[in-house]
């Protein structure tokens, strides 16, 4: 399935219809959080995640696993300001709260991830 960028852009911000088959679990956040920030692993460029992403998930469509790296870039921003790594809550909110936009990166709503 191929979304326009712009379908995915209101799925990811606005919660549109498109958005219910781009639903990403806690689950498969802790999953690819895993893989992406085992020890010893090396930073990949977002090509190389959303290659990466798109081998550990390969029932998913291209668009899913678009919606999962924003929800992992946005998580990883997260745990950033924390300086800690996500755990069970963490990923448990990371998969519902709202995305917004800010300078270009996926982010979540103030409040709306808070461990």
């Amino acid at each position: 399935m191929v979304v326009p960028a712009a379908a995915l852009d209101r799925a990811l911000l606005h919660r549109s219809p498109e958005a219910s088959s781009l639903h990403v679990e806690p689950c498969d956040l802790r999953r690819a959080w895993g893989v992406l920030h085992r020890p010893q692993a090396p930073p990949l460029r977002w090509e190389q995640r959303i290659l990466m992403l798109s081998g550990l998930f390969p029932g998913r469509s291209s668009a899913w696993v678009h919606v999962l790296e924003a929800r992992l870039e946005a998580l990883r921003h997260e745990a950033a300001l924390r300086a800690q790594g996500p755990g069970e809550e963490a990923f448990s909110l990371a998969a519902r709260a709202p995305l917004v936009s800010v300078d270009g990166h996926p982010r979540f709503a103030a409040g709306s991830c808070a461990w």
